[in-house]
Protein backbone atom coordinates (compact mmCIF):
# COMPACT_ATOMS: atom_id res chain seq x y z
CA UNK A 1 0.00 0.00 0.00
CA UNK A 2 1.45 3.33 -1.07
CA UNK A 3 -0.29 5.90 1.14
CA UNK A 4 -0.56 9.53 0.06
CA UNK A 5 -1.82 11.01 3.32
CA UNK A 6 -0.73 8.81 6.24
CA UNK A 7 1.45 10.39 8.89
CA UNK A 8 3.33 8.83 11.79
CA UNK A 9 2.41 10.00 15.27
CA UNK A 10 6.08 10.68 16.07
CA UNK A 11 6.51 13.08 13.14
CA UNK A 12 6.94 11.87 9.61
CA UNK A 13 5.12 10.77 6.49
CA UNK A 14 4.39 7.07 6.03
CA UNK A 15 5.44 6.33 2.47
CA UNK A 16 4.61 2.61 2.40
CA UNK A 17 2.73 -0.03 4.34
CA UNK A 18 4.14 -3.30 3.06
CA UNK A 19 2.68 -5.91 5.38
CA UNK A 20 0.60 -6.69 8.44
CA UNK A 21 2.01 -9.01 11.09
CA UNK A 22 1.44 -10.37 14.55
CA UNK A 23 3.59 -12.08 17.12
CA UNK A 24 3.12 -13.55 20.56
CA UNK A 25 5.32 -13.19 23.60
CA UNK A 26 4.57 -15.02 26.84
CA UNK A 27 1.01 -15.74 25.67
CA UNK A 28 0.19 -12.11 24.79
CA UNK A 29 -0.26 -11.25 21.10
CA UNK A 30 0.42 -7.91 19.43
CA UNK A 31 -0.15 -6.75 15.85
CA UNK A 32 1.38 -4.10 13.65
CA UNK A 33 2.22 -2.93 10.16
CA UNK A 34 5.64 -2.96 8.51
CA UNK A 35 6.43 -0.01 6.33
CA UNK A 36 8.59 2.99 5.48
CA UNK A 37 8.63 6.48 6.99
CA UNK A 38 10.21 9.73 5.85
CA UNK A 39 10.85 11.42 9.19
CA UNK A 40 10.46 15.13 9.85
CA UNK A 41 14.22 15.47 10.50
CA UNK A 42 15.00 14.28 6.95
CA UNK A 43 15.98 10.71 7.83
CA UNK A 44 14.22 7.68 6.36
CA UNK A 45 13.32 4.30 7.78
CA UNK A 46 12.43 1.25 5.69
CA UNK A 47 10.61 -1.91 6.78
CA UNK A 48 10.09 -0.77 10.35
CA UNK A 49 7.30 -1.75 12.70
CA UNK A 50 4.47 0.79 12.62
CA UNK A 51 1.90 0.15 15.35
CA UNK A 52 -1.73 0.93 14.47
CA UNK A 53 -1.83 3.65 17.13
CA UNK A 54 0.92 5.53 15.26
CA UNK A 55 -1.23 6.11 12.14
CA UNK A 56 -2.31 9.76 11.87
CA UNK A 57 -3.88 11.97 9.25
CA UNK A 58 -5.57 15.30 8.67
CA UNK A 59 -9.10 14.47 9.77
CA UNK A 60 -10.48 17.42 7.80
CA UNK A 61 -9.36 15.71 4.58
CA UNK A 62 -11.87 13.00 3.55
CA UNK A 63 -9.28 11.26 1.35
CA UNK A 64 -6.87 11.04 4.29
CA UNK A 65 -9.57 9.64 6.57
CA UNK A 66 -10.50 7.09 3.90
CA UNK A 67 -6.85 6.03 3.64
CA UNK A 68 -6.54 5.44 7.40
CA UNK A 69 -9.83 3.55 7.37
CA UNK A 70 -8.61 1.36 4.50
CA UNK A 71 -5.39 0.47 6.34
CA UNK A 72 -7.24 -0.33 9.55
CA UNK A 73 -9.86 -2.39 7.68
CA UNK A 74 -7.08 -4.47 6.13
CA UNK A 75 -5.64 -4.98 9.62
CA UNK A 76 -9.04 -5.97 10.99
CA UNK A 77 -9.63 -8.42 8.12
CA UNK A 78 -6.22 -10.02 8.78
CA UNK A 79 -6.86 -10.33 12.52
CA UNK A 80 -10.32 -11.83 11.97
CA UNK A 81 -8.87 -14.43 9.60
CA UNK A 82 -5.83 -15.51 11.64
CA UNK A 83 -7.22 -15.30 15.16
CA UNK A 84 -10.21 -15.00 17.44
CA UNK A 85 -11.59 -11.91 19.18
CA UNK A 86 -12.86 -12.58 22.71
CA UNK A 87 -16.24 -11.32 23.85
CA UNK A 88 -14.74 -10.80 27.27
CA UNK A 89 -11.20 -9.59 27.84
CA UNK A 90 -8.94 -12.21 29.42
CA UNK A 91 -6.00 -11.34 31.65
CA UNK A 92 -2.64 -13.04 31.12
CA UNK A 93 0.05 -12.13 33.66
CA UNK A 94 -1.37 -8.62 34.08
CA UNK A 95 -1.92 -8.00 30.34
CA UNK A 96 -5.39 -7.53 28.87
CA UNK A 97 -5.93 -10.02 26.04
CA UNK A 98 -8.82 -9.45 23.65
CA UNK A 99 -7.53 -11.44 20.66
CA UNK A 100 -5.78 -14.81 20.36
CA UNK A 101 -3.99 -15.87 17.16
CA UNK A 102 -4.22 -19.38 15.70
CA UNK A 103 -0.41 -19.35 15.21
CA UNK A 104 2.16 -17.58 17.42
CA UNK A 105 3.44 -15.46 14.53
CA UNK A 106 2.26 -14.57 11.06
CA UNK A 107 2.19 -11.90 8.39
CA UNK A 108 0.57 -10.89 5.12
CA UNK A 109 1.81 -8.58 2.37
CA UNK A 110 -0.29 -5.58 1.51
Amino acid sequence: MQPAFLMHKHGGRITALTSIAHDTEDGVASWHFYGSVDWSDGSKSKEIIIPPWALCCDHKNPDAVAEVNTALQKLNDYLAEVGTWHEKTKWVRGHAVSWTPKQKTGSRSL
